[in-house]
């Protein structure tokens, strides 16, 4: 009986039937107990089921790699993963483009050259003498020429030069010799949008003519003695960015050559 009790014993602990005797295999020892114990085991047995790969950092649970690749592959993200549709895609990207359109049209229209022209809106009689003077038998009459620019643009635009050239209007022969210079190369600035703008330069006309230098000095009506007409022929230098061009004007005007500068009598 005895033996028969001892072979029952040892059948029972085979069997792993536990009564107040201790299981033959220790929990601490099992898989399942290292797995609660220790995290790093737990990875360790899980990377062995997948046989030798680790789970994909971005396939959301779904999927493996290789171990020895695990620094060397480049993070797969599913077409379905919310991440590749973002909200709003269409409103950045209309929005940006509007924003290029607007700022390429604004620009156009600001920068886009316009019409740069000069011409003469004063009177066409010259009557503000600085002086007149004689030498030799010629009369020397002195006198600021005026001009006015338009500037059509919404920038600056620069004045490098500007100069007139005086001729004699004298009908009676086949060529107008030339009487007079001007000349003035200080930069000038003139505004955006200006209308009317004036430049200046002193101007000198000699006179050779002795009939007219006798009428200037005579007495008869002052309609005919207090003028002379000339031809002026004048050319302007602007320059906007790096662009140049050269506006040109001619027009006739009666200039007074009375020796007492009273050149107040109507036109």
């Amino acid at each position: 009986m005895r033996k028969i009790s001892h072979s029952l014993d040892r059948f029972k602990r085979s069997l792993g039937i536990m009564g107040d005797r201790e299981p033959i295999v220790d929990e601490s020892e099992s898989p399942r107990g290292s797995h609660l114990m220790n995290s790093d085991d737990s990875h360790t047995s899980y990377a062995e089921l997948m046989n030798g790969s680790v789970p994909c950092p971005s396939c959301n649970g779904r999927g493996n790699i290789p171990r020895e690749m695990e620094t060397q592959l480049v993070a797969l993200i599913p077409v379905s993963d919310s991440r590749l549709k973002p909200r709003r895609t269409c409103l950045y990207v209309s929005s940006g483009m509007s924003a290029v359109v607007v700022i390429a049209a604004l620009s156009i229209f600001f920068l886009l050259p316009r019409e740069v022209s000069i011409s003469s809106q004063r009177a066409g009689f010259i009557k503000d003498i600085e002086m007149i003077t004689y030498e030799k038998q010629k009369m020397v009459i002195q006198f600021p020429f005026i001009v006015e620019i338009k500037n059509d643009n919404y920038y600056w635009v620069n004045v490098h030069s500007f100069n007139a050239t005086f001729f004699d209007l004298d009908y009676t022969q086949k060529t107008m010799p030339q009487i007079g210079t001007a000349f003035n190369t200080t930069p000038v600035s003139v505004p955006p949008r200006s209308q009317n703008y004036p430049l200046y330069v002193t101007a000198r006309v000699t006179i050779e003519d002795g009939f007219k230098i006798t009428v200037c000095n005579s007495s008869i009506d002052p309609s005919h003695i207090m003028r002379v007409p000339i031809d002026t022929q004048s050319q302007v230098s602007v320059g906007y960015f790096m662009a140049k061009e050269v506006e040109a004007l001619r027009i006739v005007k009666s200039l007074c050559c009375m020796p007492s500068g009273n050149c107040t009598a109507p036109e």
